[in-house]
């Protein structure tokens, strides 16, 4: 007998391949598959009668469309030649009446239901919507975003929290600070990937209409989970890599290597095509290649410039900066400095 379960578990054990529990996997896995064992198995239960059950008995008409309405989506199993359970329990049947419910007192969502119907039917201003939101990120930042979301949601479906896209989970603190966990130390992951992780996760709550996950209803950040991103921090160290600029005088020796011939046969100029054969260069013309990236060229151009006295209003509008950043590209050579502090003596 096999249970019934939105999760593909075929797909899910795949996942779960390098996972170093696995006597977890088969318990999760199989429990999926065919059921969990609730340790249910008293005799002679004594049966009592709850009060929401008079309800539905008082109801049976609306008791019935509601059954139905299960069948109807494909919520059963069945029929038995014989009981499935020896004994089993289960909660019993209510009907809340018109104007009982309580109102829900999540925030999450409120700009989503108070959303006039007009609006939402809207077929012209909402694919406007939709287009705004794929152009709210760059394409780089939304792969790694979906990456991030899609991590979090796999977190999600292995510690039993249900998942369904078009109703997001309420998440708290707490889920968030043990998913940061589970990227430091399952997935390997470094302090800078978490936060674009988490990044992501805001991302997808906010496109769906809630409250950003990443903040207090007062709008400042979670103060515990900012302390946990600081300890993953502080734990991995600082891993900044050394990147020298390719100022003008390399780039000449770039251009004479590459006029003896340098690439073979011709191939699409990709990205990595292009920093596998210059780091292939640089190696030749006596550089360490481990020191140099395509951001290299940025960096030097703007170290050239400032070398050369150029204006820095110049150097900004030439490297199409918008703000100072581009400072951090001007490398500073410790000749330079050293004669600069002659002069003061």
């Amino acid at each position: 007998m096999h249970a019934t379960t939105p999760v593909n578990v075929k797909q899910l054990k795949s996942e779960l391949m390098n996972h170093p529990d696995k006597h977890f996997v088969d318990y999760l896995c199989n429990g999926l598959q065919y059921g969990f064992d609730t340790m249910v198995k008293y005799d002679n239960i004594k049966t009592m009668e709850c009060r929401n059950n008079l309800s539905a008995r008082s109801q049976k008409d609306t008791v019935s469309d509601l059954i139905n309405k299960e069948l109807c989506n494909g919520f059963v199993y069945g029929p038995f030649e014989k009981l499935p359970f020896d004994d089993y329990r289960v909660s019993p049947l209510g009907v809340a009446e018109d104007g009982k419910i309580p109102p829900p007192r999540s925030t999450c969502r409120e700009a989503a239901t108070q959303l006039p119907e007009c609006l939402r039917s809207n077929v012209v201003l909402n694919e406007t919507v939709k287009q705004l939101w794929t152009h709210a990120v760059a394409n780089t930042t939304r792969s790694l975003y979906n990456i991030g979301f899609s991590h979090f949601v796999r977190f999600l479906l292995l510690n039993g929290i249900t998942y369904n896209s078009h109703d997001l989970p309420l998440i708290s603190e707490d889920v968030l600070i043990y998913f940061i966990a589970h990227c430091f130390k399952v997935l390997k992951l470094k302090h800078t990937t978490i936060k674009i992780y988490l990044c992501g996760i805001r991302h997808a709550y906010l496109k769906s209409g809630y409250h950003n996950p990443l903040e207090t209803p007062h709008g400042e950040f979670l103060p515990r989970l900012t302390l946990i991103l600081k300890s993953v921090k502080r734990i991995q160290g600082s891993q900044t890599r050394t990147r020298l600029p390719i100022t003008f005088p390399i780039l000449q020796e770039i251009c004479l290597r590459m006029r003896k011939g340098v690439f073979g046969k011709r191939e699409a100029l990709t990205r990595q095509f292009f920093l596998v054969k210059l780091k292939n260069i640089l190696e030749l013309c006596g550089y360490d290649p481990n020191l140099y990236n395509g951001h290299s060229f940025r960096s030097g151009a703007a170290t050239s410039a400032g070398k050369a006295h150029v204006e820095d209003h110049m150097i900004k509008v030439l490297g199409r900066w918008k703000s100072d950043s581009y400072c951090r590209y001007i490398k500073i050579s410790p000749t330079s400095i050293k004669i600069c502090s002659t002069k003061f003596n």
